[in-house]
């Protein structure tokens, strides 16, 4: 049997590993980041396209004829997806300039592309005192908005929690009491009657009556619900929580538990 050169295999273990390692130095360091987070919902008579996706950006809206997108997330939507639609924008702090104006925009576009929905309105964030928490409405293209009410001062309550226009929208939907968390997304809404859970970046949806708290002391109260087959507790602690994501401080820390999985995150009232 004829000997086989062992020398071309060597000089090609050589190149790769010089590749690689060319590769690695090239590669960029990851840098500190931030986020920009919430939900989508939408207003209007027409249903979200399906299947569809919702387009989130982040914008420098600094100059109007001339705006740059910082960040963009795409949320496919399916059959079992429902809103709202929670969202989480990272971007690069040193990219942001404390002068600037900076905005959140959505749409929603067919699965051929065409627009269905969008926002009538930009939403500040980050600077000049703006949130990195928000919800955010989109609106059917050939459904003219509901009329926007005279402008008034925001309640106490809604600058003690930094929500403004995002609370008072809550409080209109007859939302009590709000809970956001992070990996994987999720967003629970409290009503007197009812709770609405969405969770894994809004794949995945929960809803039904809210019974009475099961158990209740002194900063501490819990749901013990059912929805859908599936056994549910709700755990509210009155301690400050921190977002680990956006940097907000909230009231109340929460953790859901659905069988095996924990959701872990923050809450007020709006």
């Amino acid at each position: 049997m004829a000997s086989i050169s062992r020398r071309p295999l060597a000089a090609l273990i050589a190149i790769l590993a010089a590749a690689a390692l060319a590769a690695c130095a090239g590669a960029p360091q990851s840098a500190a980041t931030a986020t920009v987070t919430g939900a989508v919902t939408y207003e209007g008579r027409s249903a979200l396209p399906r299947p569809g996706a919702i387009i989130v950006t982040l914008e420098d809206a600094s100059r109007a004829d001339a705006r740059v997108i910082v960040a963009r997330q795409e949320i496919l939507l399916t059959g079992a997806a429902a809103p709202p639609f929670p969202f989480r924008l990272v971007y690069e702090p040193g990219r942001i300039n404390p002068r600037g104006r900076y905005v959140v925009r959505a749409e929603v576009r067919d699965a051929g592309g065409e627009l269905r929905f969008t926002t009538v309105e930009d939403y500040l964030v980050i600077t000049q005192g703006a949130p990195r928490v928000l919800d955010i409405a989109v609106h059917g293209l050939n459904e003219p908005p509901a009329p926007t009410p005279e402008a008034e001062a925001p309640a106490d309550d809604a600058l003690a929690t930094g929500g403004g226009h995002s609370d008072r929208a809550l409080r209109a939907r007859g939302v009590l009491f709000r809970a956001v968390g992070n990996e994987p997304g999720w967003l629970l809404d409290l009503f007197a009657d009812r709770f609405e859970l969405s969770y894994d970046y809004g794949n995945r949806t929960l809803a039904a009556a809210l019974p009475a708290p099961s158990a209740q002391a002194e900063g501490v109260t819990r749901y013990d619900v059912s929805a859908e087959g599936q056994a549910l507790a709700i755990l509210i602690r009155r301690t400050p929580c921190q977002d680990v994501m956006s940097g907000e401080t909230f009231p109340a820390s929460v953790t859901v538990t659905i069988g095996a999985q924990l959701l872990q995150g923050c809450g007020r009232s709006p």
